[in-house]
């Protein structure tokens, strides 16, 4: 019923776990993994978005 997703092993799903998973602020994810262009990738989740890119890293950020 949520749509959810599956986040695959790698930086983003890092980034959800260390926030408590389904349970944590984001909620399930809503998207796979995805381009956002310049070897930059991007998954959604219920309340918010997870971005990385290997100079920032993982960046969350919460619907507001």
């Amino acid at each position: 019923s949520t749509g959810a997703q599956i986040s695959p092993e790698g930086p983003i799903r890092n980034a959800w776990a260390s926030q408590g998973w389904e349970n944590g602020p984001l909620g399930y994810p809503t998207t796979g993994v995805y381009s956002t262009g310049g070897g930059a990738t991007a998954q959604n989740f219920q309340a918010g978005r997870i971005d990385w890119n290997s100079t920032t890293g993982a960046r969350i950020s919460s619907a507001g």
